[in-house]
């Protein structure tokens, strides 16, 4: 996954020897939405600052989209934006005027310009509003124009510095809907807040920070409502299905291939030799059905679905494997072979199960109504 902004022993110390980012180094991909989470005065800021290159720093290299800050400022700033947590925007020009500056600034074409604005001012509920002078907007409606004008020409990466403070809460809804369309579109979103429920349900990455010094970072899969949920986990869950099964097929070769050698080591009659490589067959098939359905338990685990891996697990022992065997068992010509695959029926089932639930949780996400932070 490509690298949109990479950061490198990072250190900056203000006058008067306050240290404020000290060795800070961290990366940010495509589709990452990219959290600092921290108490006030711990360099947030500063380092979101340093990114956009406002603030020079001390040490450190600090790239966008594979090109130096330091070296190519303005092509940096051309594929990055930036909303400040108290953005200063032009007062003695309506809302238009400045959204239609921002777009002259960046090259954006009038027609897609035209199509975005009338987009997110209808989204963000401001366009009756646009003909007013930004001096008599409030708080709020500035900070949702700032937004707008960060998006009228589809940034690489979003810098954010406290987003959601001032806004009402379905304009951070919406907010969080739009991180999430960037994320699938290629783009990268970084953000500072101080707000541990709203990293928790929006971010894929964290760092915390503690103090004026930048810790160690805490990566994990977005929560089931958080966003990043479908991009990132399917991506997890897809590798490790490919892992598993290059491990089950192995193991299945040797059950099917040399399941007579292994069977000879414990015993030197043939029939019994016969009987277990014929119950390793079985084995086989079920080496290559488990390793997936561990998959599917470790990303359902992952998720906190933790209740439905018990009914699935119960389901799948209960209900299939034990009458499956049985029945294969009481058959006039039942051999270890059919009775063992009582195991592999059982887990082809709860695959089965699995992928109905990921269809049914996804499906339950989309539709679901976000809690508002």
């Amino acid at each position: 996954m490509k690298t949109i902004l990479q950061i490198d022993h990072l250190s900056k110390t203000y006058s008067g020897g306050k240290k404020a980012v000290d060795d800070l180094s961290l990366r940010v991909c495509e589709g990452d939405i990219y959290g600092f989470i921290g108490q006030n005065g711990a360099g947030k800021t500063t380092t979101l600052r340093a990114v956009t290159g406002i603030l020079p720093f001390d040490a450190g290299e600090i790239t966008i989209d594979g090109m130096s800050v330091k070296e190519r400022p303005v092509a940096c700033k051309s594929v990055l934006a930036y909303i400040p947590d108290n953005p200063d925007l032009y007062e003695y020009l309506t809302g238009v005027q400045y959204l239609n500056y921002i777009g002259d600034i960046f090259g954006v074409e009038k027609a897609l310009r035209r199509e975005r604005i009338e987009k997110y001012a209808e989204m963000f509920r401001i366009k009756d509003d646009l003909g007013s002078l930004i001096g008599a907007y409030s708080h709020g409606m500035k900070q949702k124009l700032a937004v707008i004008a960060a998006l009228l020409h589809a940034p690489r990466l979003m810098i954010l510095d406290e987003p959601f403070v001032g806004l009402d809460p379905e304009a951070a809804f919406k907010l969080k809907q739009v991180f999430r369309e960037m994320c699938e579109a290629g783009s990268a979103i970084f953000f500072s807040t101080h707000v541990l429920d709203v990293a928790e349900k929006v971010c894929i990455f964290l760092m915390l920070v503690s103090s004026a010094y930048m810790q160690s970072v805490s990566a994990f899969v977005a929560q089931n409502n958080g966003a990043g949920l479908t991009q990132r986990s399917s991506q997890a869950l897809l590798c490790s299905i490919a892992t598993a099964l290059i491990a089950g097929i192995a193991m299945s070769l040797l059950a099917l291939f040399g399941g007579a050698l292994l069977s000879s080591v414990f015993s030197n009659e043939q029939a019994v030799i016969t009987a277990a490589h014929s119950y390793l067959k079985a084995y086989a098939i079920d080496c290559l059905l488990t390793s997936v359905l561990f998959c599917f338990i470790g990303y359902f685990n992952g998720c906190k679905h933790t209740i439905f891996v018990m009914i699935q697990g119960v389901a799948g022992a209960f209900f299939v494997r034990i009458p499956v065997v049985y029945l294969m068992s009481r058959m006039d010509e039942a051999t270890l072979f059919l009775i063992g695959l009582g195991t592999p029926v059982s887990s082809a089932v709860q695959i089965i199960l699995c992928l109905a639930a990921l269809l049914y949780f996804r499906k339950k996400e989309k539709n679901k109504e976000e809690p508002l932070a």
